[in-house]
């Protein structure tokens, strides 16, 4: 005989057992309830749509990684084109005849020739930094024969190419 602990109840499962379970009845037609036979399909839908937002997640990181690189090698094909630009300007401003000025440089104006030509007038000056030049200032003369001090001009000329470095 077994112990009132484990004894059969009339469903057939041996009461206080851990493997016991019981079977309902299945509802009426008409009254399914939309987890019956249904668990499978729902587990599906709800693996293809974690799988598919992974594949899309996946496309997405690929197409961002994808155009990061791109991004990264046109900058760095941009920077190298700037560094190059940067040298022939430095070279073609470091070729310009540099020289010092001196008391016979001054460029002597009649009271009539400054009225008649305002943008003369100023003839003796940086034209950058707007100082007198003095005898001894360096300074490079451009070919279509204005003076400069040679610091200015050189910082006018490549300061385009600096900042246009910096950005890249």
């Amino acid at each position: 005989q077994a112990p009132d602990s484990n004894r059969v109840d009339g469903g057939g499962c041996i009461s206080g057992h851990v493997s016991c379970h019981r079977i309902t009845s299945p509802p009426p037609p008409g009254k399914e309830s939309w987890m019956d036979g249904s668990g499978e399909a729902i587990l599906a839908a709800v693996l293809s749509l974690i799988g598919a937002l992974l594949l899309v997640g996946l496309i997405v990181f690929c197409i961002y990684r994808r155009r990061k690189r791109r991004n990264q090698v046109a900058t760095f094909q941009r920077s190298q084109e700037m560094q190059a630009f940067h040298a022939r300007v430095s070279a073609a401003v470091a070729a310009l005849p540099v020289r010092q000025w001196g008391e016979g440089d001054s460029i002597e104006m009649t009271a009539a020739a400054a009225a008649a030509d305002p943008t003369t007038r100023r003839a003796n000056e940086c034209a950058v930094c707007l100082v007198s030049l003095k005898p001894g200032d360096v300074v490079r003369e451009l070919s279509c024969r204005h003076t400069f001090h040679k610091t200015c001009i050189d910082n006018w000329l490549l300061a385009d190419t600096r900042r246009a470095q910096q950005t890249v």
